[in-house]
């Protein structure tokens, strides 16, 4: 719960230095929209670093094809009635695409699966479920 408060915090509070996380995203899931024509995959297991440098705005994802995103601006947090804390960023990649980003952590850190992250663009979205990075 410490690690999730941090990551909120630190979101809105970015003068500290090396404000920097590191995630291990161990599920994806891809669904597309494409004239209203939806497709979903099943989760792939994957082992994929996520880190997110609030000091220099950036995600970046190491995945077979790594993405740069730059972190346009944030939402504010919400507060599910579980105790669940999310949050959306606007962002843009390398190609100059923009994007969402969603971020939802779960308030039970006891478990593996302690987040979710999703990156909504016009036709498709990538979901990632992260643990922390041990």
């Amino acid at each position: 719960m410490k690690y999730l408060f941090s990551l909120v915090a630190m979101i809105f509070c970015c003068s500290l230095p090396a404000q920097v996380y590191k995630f291990k995203a161990f599920q994806t899931y891809f669904r597309t929209d494409l004239n209203h024509q939806i497709e979903e995959s099943d989760w792939n297991n994957v082992d994929i670093l996520v880190i997110i440098n609030l000091d220099k705005k950036k995600i970046h994802i190491y995945a077979k094809k790594e993405v740069d995103l730059d972190i346009v601006s944030y939402s504010d947090i919400q507060t599910e009635d579980n105790g669940d804390k999310s949050f959306t960023m606007k962002a843009v990649d390398e190609d100059g695409t923009e994007m969402s980003v969603y971020h939802r952590f779960f308030s039970d850190q006891t478990n593996k699966h302690i987040a979710s992250m999703v990156l909504i663009y016009k036709a498709y979205s990538i979901t990632y479920r992260l643990k922390r990075d041990e």
